[in-house]
């Protein structure tokens, strides 16, 4: 088995629309000029291995996965070495700059409907069970209800909203029981540094 002794973080961005007050919308909907345009919010939660958040970057608007990877800071509290996992592809500037810094990044091979990975995809045996392991860890976050639909003028509230929100998750404790045989597929490390949701 591969040693990831090393496996600091599971990478996740997030993505949710951010929609018109339904107020707004009666109010403006005789307007020609009426903008219905929905835009979207998106932010990048970090989760340690056992799946704790560790990081939640603030929230931007209509923004791309690589601006909001350059203006959370989340690189410069990476180790060199550290194994990043990440549930879906990221973007290859993203990849360059992790690389750049001397961090390992693992995309994960997502399975089909079969639950079958593709055999080209699979870089060793156990990484269809660490893709089942970090899709568990972040659907943690999309479980709160509130994230499914936020209207715009809630938006100034939404790093706040998170920040609880992680907090939240935390208290659930790990997903994996560090007292089990489930911790060989990613060898646990918690953060040398507490850079917690603040």
């Amino acid at each position: 088995m591969p040693n990831h002794s090393k496996a600091r973080a599971i990478i996740n961005f997030s993505e949710i629309q951010l929609t018109h007050s339904s107020s707004e919308v009666a109010k403006n909907s005789t307007s020609a000029s009426y903008d219905t345009d929905d835009t979207t919010a998106r932010w990048l939660t970090v989760f340690d291995p056992s799946g704790l958040v560790t990081f939640m970057s603030k929230v931007y608007q209509d923004a791309s996965d690589i601006q909001v990877f350059k203006r959370c800071g989340i690189l410069h509290l990476m180790q060199t070495e550290d194994i990043i996992f990440a549930p879906n592809c990221l973007p290859k500037e993203i990849e360059n700059q992790l690389q750049a810094r001397g961090l390992n990044l693992v995309n994960l091979p997502k399975p089909n409907n079969q639950g079958q990975v593709d055999p080209k995809n699979l870089l060793n045996a156990d990484l269809k069970n660490i893709f089942a392991h970090t899709e568990q860890v972040t659907k943690r976050l999309h479980t709160f209800k509130i994230l499914r639909s936020i209207e715009k003028p809630s938006f100034k509230h939404l790093d706040k909203i998170l920040v609880v929100i992680g907090n939240i998750i935390n208290q659930f404790g790990p997903v994996i029981d560090s007292n089990t045989s489930s911790t060989e597929t990613i060898a646990v490390r918690l953060p040398d540094h507490d850079y917690l949701v603040a």
